[in-house]
């Protein structure tokens, strides 16, 4: 009997609580409501800044009243809505978190992703292979923790000495006012606890390419890197995110052909320079930007890296 009561009292208080949890005010858009909205906000940002890059602030002001005008939302009652979502981040998370679900499954990926492209056909026996087991797009958030997007890879037998990686992304920036900017990092570390990195700051949409060359002499232990998205102004009314997509992360054995020029380059927007070290760390919440300190490693082996 004593069971049974207990279980029963159990019950009402995971009922009352539930009851209790904090509604969203009746004056603000509801979540369901602000998913649609957002989702439509999305496709018609990405529609202008391709329709003609050089008028693409206009267009996005022009797409963006379109939609508000579609889902009978007026400027005043979204900005009142987004002070409110912005101030309960795990909320505009979880919108996001199904706007993300909704692309992907539009775009016909799985929640892992996969590889597209020059790479569509590849298979996990191949000299060159997708290790990317993240999802294929992401949304980030300028509040911590959503803000960042790490990511960590134990290496196994399938790794071998002088393996060579390429982690790349498709960016776009969803904002209507206020400074952008992103790291990306990528960082290797090999038997000897030498690490070898690649960052990349990222301001505009894009195609951004990060890679670490092969270094023959020494078996890789893991990689490991982030996408940081900063603060981006102090604004609290409009929206400011970063979308992530046709997210990957290549290795490619030393008999695997590379997919851009011999000699190791980090690439973005036709740009190259020499592979640089650091001891990688996640940048902290609040933080506007990544401090880098970087030297020029030796190309032929790590062991001229920082430990």
């Amino acid at each position: 009997m004593r069971r049974i009561l207990g279980f029963a009292l159990l019950v009402f208080v995971l009922t009352l609580l539930v009851s209790c949890k904090p509604k969203v005010p009746s004056d603000i858009i509801q979540p369901n409501k602000m998913e649609d909205l957002l989702y439509d906000y999305h496709l018609a940002q990405a529609v202008a800044d391709q329709d003609a890059p050089s008028k693409s602030d206009y267009n996005r002001r022009l797409y963006f009243d379109a939609v508000l005008k579609k889902h009978k939302v007026t400027q005043a009652d979204f900005d009142s809505s987004m002070v409110y979502y912005q101030r309960h981040t795990e909320r505009l998370y979880h919108i996001y978190d199904n706007i993300n679900k909704r692309l992907q499954n539009e775009a016909g990926t799985t929640a892992n992703g996969g590889a597209s492209g020059k790479y569509a056909n590849l298979s996990a026996n191949s000299d060159t292979t997708l290790i990317w087991k993240g999802n294929n797009s992401e949304f980030l958030l300028t509040s911590a923790p959503f803000n960042k997007m790490p990511f960590y890879i134990k290496a196994d037998s399938s790794y071998h000495a002088g393996d060579a990686f390429e982690f790349s992304m498709d960016v776009q920036f969803i904002m209507e006012d206020g400074s952008r900017d992103a790291v990306a990092l990528l960082a290797v570390r090999y038997d000897n606890d030498s690490i070898a990195t690649q960052n990349i700051h990222m301001s505009s949409p894009s195609h951004y390419t990060i890679m670490i060359p092969s270094f023959p002499n020494h078996k890789i232990k893991d990689i490991r890197g982030f996408v940081y998205l900063s603060k981006c102004g102090d604004s609290k009314t409009t929206l400011k995110m970063m979308c992530l997509s046709n997210i990957m992360l290549m290795r490619f054995h030393q008999n695997g052909k590379m997919p851009a020029a011999s000699g190791p380059q980090m690439q973005q927007n036709g740009q190259s320079g020499m592979p640089q070290s650091r001891q990688p760390g996640m940048p902290q919440p609040g933080q506007s930007g990544v401090p880098i300190n970087q030297s020029v490693p030796n190309s032929e082996s790590p062991q001229g890296l920082k430990k």
